[in-house]
């Protein structure tokens, strides 16, 4: 097992998280998942292009996920993954598992700071938000699955400089079980 605070992101002696990894690599950088792992707060891709080769790992949401925080929102319930600042994410041979938890009821998109996005759900399993044109690549062997916020991935942007999402032949998003979604507010 790794160590967030000890570890150097090697083989040898890897970190012990996905949000760890993600802000500590370098620009091109492949991260390689070298066991199932439970995330407890947002990896951030942030003005740089990361690839995440998963070795068919599990990356599952903790039932106690941290919320994040920044100026435009505040406090807010996040995705497992934010792609930002003209960014390009790429999965690879990984399972992003929302488990169908939540940390809020109502299902509506956080807004600005001004508002309580403590009580709205997360808006993806994985989400990019912006002006800076990010790209989000599902390649092969990428599922997410059992989204409990709004979407498996949320996207925007104005102007043409929003997100992208390609998914690649053997990628996918799906629920392990059928089960009904509602808008609104969860019962």
């Amino acid at each position: 097992k790794g160590n967030d605070d000890t570890g150097a992101g090697t083989k040898e002696n890897p970190v012990a998280s996905l949000a760890t990894a993600v802000t500590a690599a370098d620009d091109g950088a492949t991260i390689y998942v070298m066991s199932d792992l439970t995330a407890s707060s947002r990896a951030l891709v942030s003005g740089k292009k990361i690839t995440i080769e998963g070795n068919n790992h599990t990356v599952s949401r903790a039932e106690e996920f941290v919320r994040a925080q920044d100026q435009g929102r505040g406090g807010y319930h996040s995705a497992m993954i934010e792609v930002a600042n003209q960014s390009e994410l790429t999965l690879q041979n990984i399972t992003l598992d929302d488990k169908f938890l939540r940390e809020a009821d109502e299902f509506t998109l956080a807004g600005p700071s001004t508002e309580d996005n403590t009580v709205k759900a997360h808006d993806g399993i994985i989400s990019s938000y912006g002006d800076g044109h990010s790209t989000i690549i599902l390649g092969e062997g990428a599922t997410l699955k059992n989204f409990g916020g709004l979407s498996a991935v949320y996207i925007t942007g104005e102007g043409g400089k929003g997100a992208t999402l390609i998914m690649k032949s053997g990628s996918k998003i799906c629920d392990d079980e059928l089960g009904e979604r509602e808008g609104g507010y969860a019962a």
